[in-house]
């Protein structure tokens, strides 16, 4: 098991990749793809804060595409530790996520449950 899953609440939940390895970037989107296929949340928040640079985009982008495919009129929250990693992704006007930089995650974190 690659992810860590905490309930927020009764409908929403976050995902905590338990790694930080590149190599394993793939097989963990394969994880949290089938962990959004399988749960039913209203609501997800992703936690990318402890992944570099390239995961932390990587991920988002490979999750967000996973996610808009099966849920098209739903989002996904994920959160990232660096400024430059929430530019780049926004950038690519990915129309179903909504990501939050790290120091703004307590009141994301309110705000989204």
């Amino acid at each position: 098991m690659l992810l860590k899953k905490v309930t927020i609440e009764k409908n929403s939940v976050l995902l905590k990749p338990l790694i930080t390895n590149s190599d394993q970037c793939d097989e963990l989107a394969i994880e949290i793809r089938s962990f959004i296929l399988k749960e039913d949340y209203n609501k997800i928040v992703l936690d990318l804060t402890e992944q570099d640079f390239f995961n932390g985009i990587k991920i988002s982008v490979l999750i967000a595409t996973y996610h808009f495919i099966e849920f098209l009129n739903k989002k996904i929250h994920i959160l990232v530790n660096n400024k430059e990693i929430k530019k780049h992704i926004e950038n690519l006007e990915i129309s179903n996520i909504n990501v939050i930089y790290k120091q703004e995650k307590e009141s994301a974190l309110y705000n989204i449950a």
